[in-house]
This record gives structure tokens, C-alpha cells and sequence, in this order.
């Protein structure tokens, strides 16, 4: 039988929580539920090998958020984060759960309370101009359809104007989606931030392609024309904007995709650019 991973003693002591219970292992760090020394709970995020990755400028924004609309940052040494414990359900269980509208809402609120005042930027926030690189330098493949390779070539014209466009440029959240938003006593608190630098407007693309594991909600024409309009008006953006910002990232994540040597999801990415092409 295979023992469950332990942080050592000196982990322990350096954040001084105690009692750790192990909750997960992913492919970059494995996660305790720990005590802190007044009794409250808390996680305790140990990355493999004390690298973070791509997530060490997340930390920086949550630090700076200091609880704003996100779990709170505790603490931060040698590859390891002591962070707020927030167990409730994902906005992503609600959508697979056909409480997608709910879920939609609510995110955007979430959205709305990270940018109710800028957070201020760090130095090792990556700018979007970085982050959308492996879109601007990823040649499609012959093996996609011609439709997919027509629209990541188009994607490449898009996310150049996009970025030469920006306006309300401040660090973002990254990543935020119905799976990176849980129910906390203090209400839905966003986590696993990436923590870049670039137009506001980006922060929602991401919830275009989730929740996790439900294609047939991500892919239904209906929400997407309904998300367009009903968070450009919450987050006052126009819905064109936002599905451009959209088109976009899809395109990004198919080429993050082409890159690691697998194939990518298409099927968003050509419906999000049938919409956009209807649209205009």
C-alpha cells in the first residue's frame, strides 16, 4: 500500500501549521489541508522540485488582492504558499450541474469585485504579449482541417490588433474560469492565478471555453451570443470585444496544444469564429 505524501518537519515549522492532510498531487505541486497556530484552516501548496512554473506571478497578484474577490495569500518561501482554505463547490460543479446561468453570474461578479480596484503590478507579471507568443510563432499543421488552420491564421491577424489596441491595461487574474472559483464563507473566491499584465477585457476570455468537461455547454452557440451580451454589460465591455478577446484565446490554447505534441480541441475555436463572422 502506498503512503500518502507528508510535508516534512521543517515545512511545518516555517509556516507554523500543523496536522496536515493531504487533498491532491497534480503534475506541479501537492496540496494539504493544514491548522495554523489560531485554529483556522488553511492550504498548504508545495510545489515539485520548488518550481512554480507559470504561477509564481499569480501569487504576486493575490498578494496584492490581499483577499479582494480571491482566497487570501498567507505566506510564500522556497516553492511553497500558505493560502486561504476555500472548500465550497466550483461555479463549475453549478454549470454541470444545469445551473450554467447561475454559474455565469456569478463568475462575472467575481470578475467585477478582482477589478473593483486595480490591484498593482510586480515585476515578474508577464505581459499579454508574452503569454499570446506561442499563438504569434505556432505554424498549424497540415494534419488540421482547413477550416482550423484558416482560423488560427486569422487568430494571429486578430491578437496582433488586439494587443497593438490595448487600453485598460492591468494585472489580471489569467486563468479565471467556473473551475477556478469556489464558495467560501466570505463568498466565491477565485484561486490558481496566473498573474499577467494586459486590457481588462481578456480576463473573461478564458470562461468561454469552461467549465471543465462540458463540451456540450461550452459549445452551444446560444450561450456563447448569451454570455457576449450579458457579461459585456456587467463588466462594461463591449460584447464584441469580449468575444474577440475569446476567438483569440482559443486559438492560444490550440496552439499550447500543437506545441506539446497533441491535438487540438477545434471545435470551440471554429464555433466562436462562425459566431464571430456572423457577428461583424
Amino acid at each position: 500500500m502506498t503512503s500518502l505524501p507528508e510535508p516534512d518537519r521543517a515545512t511545518l515549522a516555517r509556516f507554523n501549521v500543523q496536522n496536515p492532510v493531504f487533498i491532491t498531487k497534480t503534475s506541479l505541486a501537492i496540496i494539504w489541508k493544514v491548522q495554523c497556530a489560531d485554529g483556522t484552516t488553511a492550504a498548504l501548496k508545495s510545489y515539485h522540485d520548488h518550481g512554480m512554473d507559470d504561477e509564481g506571478p499569480g501569487f504576486s497578484l493575490l498578494k496584492a488582492l490581499n483577499g479582494q474577490g480571491a482566497a487570501k495569500l498567507y505566506a510564500l518561501d522556497r516553492g511553497t504558499a500558505l493560502l486561504e482554505w476555500v472548500d465550497g463547490p466550483a461555479l463549475g460543479d453549478l454549470s454541470r450541474a444545469d445551473k450554467d446561468i447561475e454559474a455565469n453570474a456569478r463568475l462575472v461578479k467575481t470578475a467585477c469585485q478582482l477589478h473593483a480596484k486595480p490591484a498593482k503590478a510586480s515585476r515578474d507579471m508577464p505581459h499579454l504579449s508574452d503569454w499570446f507568443a506561442a499563438l504569434r510563432k505556432t505554424a498549424p499543421p497540415a494534419t488540421l482541417t482547413d477550416q482550423t488552420r484558416r482560423n488560427l491564421r486569422r487568430s494571429k491577424d486578430l491578437i496582433a490588433r488586439l494587443l497593438a489596441t490595448q487600453t485598460d491595461i492591468r494585472p489580471l487574474h489569467g486563468d479565471l474560469h467556473h473551475d477556478n472559483i469556489r464558495q467560501s464563507p466570505r463568498g466565491d473566491l477565485a484561486f490558481d492565478a496566473k498573474g499577467i499584465i494586459g486590457d481588462r477585457a481578456y480576463e473573461l476570455a478564458t470562461g468561454f471555453l469552461n467549465p471543465m468537461d462540458a463540451v456540450a455547454i461550452v459549445n452551444d452557440p446560444n450561450r456563447i451570443k448569451h454570455l457576449m451580451q450579458s457579461w459585456g454589460q456587467a463588466f462594461e465591455v463591449a460584447p464584441q470585444t469580449l468575444l474577440d478577446w475569446a476567438c483569440a484565446h482559443a486559438a492560444l490554447c490550440a496552439c499550447w496544444r500543437i506545441r506539446a505534441g497533441a491535438a487540438p480541441d477545434a471545435g470551440t475555436l471554429n464555433l466562436l469564429w462562425d459566431i464571430r463572422n456572423g457577428s461583424e
